[in-house]
């Protein structure tokens, strides 16, 4: 009867464990990051940054780093950081970054996002000729302007020793194609000494833009230049893709996405009005990000003295970026909702519930009938 009844405890007890074996079983499953290729971007002007410092405001990044499209990136300044394209703008990049207030190795932590624009490559090509004269030029502003210049600007500098006057011409040659004519005239130690020179705006150089030049060389210096005598130059620019008021746009969606699946915890609504409001393009990176002090959002070189912070050398480079994946991350409404939900969800736990009751009330109807045996 002894061993009965121990072999029904250990059916019991074999009930029991088998019950709870799919709650022990279950083990979190995680991916390691890639190793990303490195390259250089530079786009401090192209993008907006806000550092989250207000008190109260809080972040949970483990949140936005296991979702799908978010990989981790190299952005100098900071802890950690992590990249994805924008709901807003897939063409606009998100990092979300962990960053100090006052120094890179800080007591603490903030969370802080970053929105880049890409560059359009602007480029320029400038057609370029200089000649000096040992005298004055003399410049009439109404022959000037019968010819089609106009004056934009006029100045003088230096002493009764030595002293220089400036003045620049311009004019629109052709749609897209401007040309200006700069004079200066230096006096110094009773020598007198002109240098004209020219510049011209253009994709090609035609015989009608050097037409219109020879036309005021002729009057200010009996001179003319000819076509070969002009030195190609290029000057490379960029510019950002997308405007201030776009970038300020997509900012704004951003943090209400990343509030939204608690990756950022009490930023209200007055809170980003606020701080998009005062954000203008440029304000990004270490010295330039977007922080709050004395109940407002100022750009951090503007209050680093009051803050007992530093301005750094830091440069830009954000590495990774070229594994960017092509959509933005998403999450599904039941997984927000498990962020969400701070109280134990018991719903998950019906079926475990279930077979410990049938497993309990089995062990119950076995013990009564073998001791009613």
């Amino acid at each position: 009867m002894q061993n009965y009844r121990s072999y029904i405890k250990q059916t019991i007890i074999g009930i029991i464990l088998l019950a709870l074996c799919p709650a022990i079983f279950i083990i979190p499953v995680t991916g390691n990051a890639r190793a990303h290729s490195v390259y250089d971007i530079v786009m401090g002007g192209a993008a907006v940054e806000v550092l989250l410092n207000k008190p109260g405001i809080s972040y949970n990044l483990t949140i936005l780093k296991s979702l799908k499209n978010v990989i981790p990136v190299e952005y100098s300044g900071t802890r950690e950081a992590y990249a994805y394209r924008s709901h807003f703008n897939k063409e606009l990049t998100v990092i979300v970054s962990l960053q100090g207030l006052k120094r890179l190795e800080d007591e603490r932590y903030y969370i802080a996002i970053r929105l880049q624009s890409p560059l359009i490559n602007i480029t320029e090509t400038l057609y370029h000729y200089s000649t000096s004269r040992a005298k004055e030029i003399t410049i009439d502003k109404d022959y000037i302007e019968k010819l089609g210049w106009k004056i934009e600007s006029q100045a003088e500098k230096g002493n009764k020793q030595a002293r220089a006057v400036f003045t620049r011409l311009g004019k629109s040659l052709a749609k897209n194609v401007t040309a200006t004519i700069k004079i200066t005239t230096t006096y110094r130690n009773k020598e007198t000494k002109s240098t004209i020179t020219v510049t011209i705006k253009a994709k090609e150089l035609k015989d009608r833009y050097i037409s219109e030049i020879n036309k005021v060389l002729n009057y200010l210096a009996n001179t003319k230049v000819s076509k070969e005598e002009f030195k190609r130059l290029t000057n490379p620019k960029f510019k950002p893709k997308y405007d201030e008021a776009t970038l300020k746009n997509a900012l704004k969606v951003e943090l209400k996405w990343l509030r939204e699946i608690n990756v950022i915890k009490r930023l209200t609504d007055k809170d980003i009005e606020r701080l998009v409001d005062a954000m203008r393009i440029g304000y990004s990176g270490w010295n330039s990000r977007l922080v709050y002090y004395n109940g407002e959002w100022h750009p951090y070189s503007k209050v680093v003295e009051d803050i007992g912070g530093l301005l750094l050398k830091v440069r830009e480079p954000i590495r990774g970026l070229e594994s960017l994946p092509e959509e933005p991350p998403k999450v599904r409404t039941q997984t927000i909702t498990t962020i969400k939900e701070k109280k134990p969800q018991w719903d998950r736990y019906m079926g475990l519930l279930l077979a410990l009751t049938i497993a309990t009330i089995s062990a119950i109807t076995i013990f009564i009938i073998t001791k009613r045996l």
